[in-house]
């Protein structure tokens, strides 16, 4: 009844984009950005139904140290796992052209920054040995991965655009610098467990 060319027509009219399908679609960093993230809020979540008194019948029974010890568990938990894997993911996803990089290393800087905060709310004793821990841990990542990149653009000539990725990360070093003197000098931290309390 059709011509070919007319079937051809209707098949590709028929055909359906399908998420799973697409070219450079990775569930998995996509669900642990969103595991990262989930992980964040939960930890507003908690601080606000602490700060409306959810908890009160709780802290009788040693329900504050729970709370203390959940912001500390959250804020390691994004620190030493979830911040190195998206630095390492976002330079994995640049390098096989897949534009999911871009919002992995957006994510980086609140995440870090949140990570820290939690830990410091905790107000726990380990925080003194956890917390510069951590630090180094993820600055050693974030020098590592942009001499990486920077490799990549000194060696591949493919990757023209590999000088985009490197310099992301170089404004986000200059975020990490103006992020750590607001804290020192500014005591943000403190400022900031004020308002949210």
């Amino acid at each position: 009844m059709f011509s070919n060319e007319n079937k051809q027509g209707f098949k590709v009219l028929n055909g359906k984009d399908r998420l799973f399908d697409q070219r450079g679609f990775d569930l998995k960093s996509r669900l642990f950005l969103f595991f990262s993230i989930f992980l964040m809020l939960s930890a507003f979540i908690v601080i606000f139904l602490d700060n409306v008194g959810f908890f009160i019948y709780a802290s009788q029974i040693g329900g504050e140290k729970l709370i203390s010890w959940f912001l500390f568990a959250i804020g390691g938990i994004i620190n030493f796992f979830c911040v190195p894997i998206l630095y390492w993911s976002s330079f994995h996803k640049f390098k096989k052209g897949d534009e999911f990089w871009d919002s992995e290393s957006f994510w980086i800087l609140p995440l870090f920054f949140f990570g820290c905060f939690f830990q410091y709310l905790s107000n726990l004793p380990y925080i003194m040995v956890i917390l510069p821990s951590s630090l180094i841990l993820i600055f050693s990542v974030h020098i590592w991965v942009m001499s990486l990149s920077r490799e990549l653009i000194v060696m591949d000539e493919q990757f023209e655009n590999s000088a985009e990725y490197f310099r992301s990360f170089t404004y986000l070093t200059a975020y990490y610098l103006v992020l750590a003197v607001v804290i020192v000098f500014f005591d943000l931290f403190d400022k900031f467990e004020n308002w949210i309390g």
